[in-house]
């Protein structure tokens, strides 16, 4: 994985401008624009629950908790990290939230936590550095230890031009996730598509599947 070693972000890069894909287009926009999509179905997923729990898998530095906390600061979010260096980068930037006593270490293909223990489980661009066989058992988790749905922003061969395939192979990259979503227990997927902003290069469908 790309992030074994010690490797730290700020939340100042939310508003770094970076190389962004809309509508099929390219242009300059802040980094924190393509996050933005998957946080706002993360709160829509929370919309009529009393005290709703939120999992972020791969909370990496805090920027998609700190985001979701801005937009809703009645969620109580948890997230986690598979490694040291990268939950102490989480812990820096969300010292002065509610949310620091949330994080902590696991591994999201043995996530050792009850069934239905979220109410919303959701990733963005995590699953990705597992590869296929990896990334499966990790959605099969994050399935288990939801309530109502996950949201996931991750590769896809779906649309993806030939440079993004050939990125997606020679980085390992889990390539399509839809077809084990579609096999989950009691499931219905309700939104899958390219993400509507989304970094370039980096290929990304936007996933929701809710329980039934």
């Amino acid at each position: 994985m790309r992030y074994e070693k010690y490797f730290y972000e700020t939340i100042d890069l939310l508003t770094k401008n970076n190389l962004l894909k809309y509508k099929g287009k390219i242009y300059k926009g802040c980094n924190g624009y393509p996050r933005v999509e998957v946080i706002d179905d993360v709160n829509d997923l929370c919309k009529n629950i009393d005290n709703p729990k939120v999992l972020e898998v791969g909370c990496g530095s805090g920027l998609n908790i700190y985001l979701l906390h801005s937009l809703n600061p009645n969620i109580e979010i948890h997230g986690f990290e598979y490694t040291n260096s990268r939950i102490a980068s989480t812990i820096v930037n969300l010292f002065y939230t509610p949310i620091i006593k949330n994080l902590f270490l696991a591994d999201v293909c043995d996530l050792k936590m009850p069934d239905n223990s979220f109410d919303v489980v959701y990733s963005i661009h995590v699953l990705e550095q597992l590869g296929q066989e990896k990334a499966e058992i990790a959605l099969k988790e994050m399935w288990r230890v939801c309530k109502k749905g996950i949201v996931l922003s991750e590769p896809s061969v779906h649309g993806a031009n030939l440079y993004e395939k050939w990125r997606m192979k020679t980085l390992g990259y889990c390539k399509n996730l839809y077809s084990v979503a579609e096999k989950l227990p009691n499931s219905k997927i309700i939104v899958y598509k390219e993400d509507t902003i989304r970094t370039y290069p980096n290929t990304s469908y936007h996933l929701i599947v809710k329980k039934i």
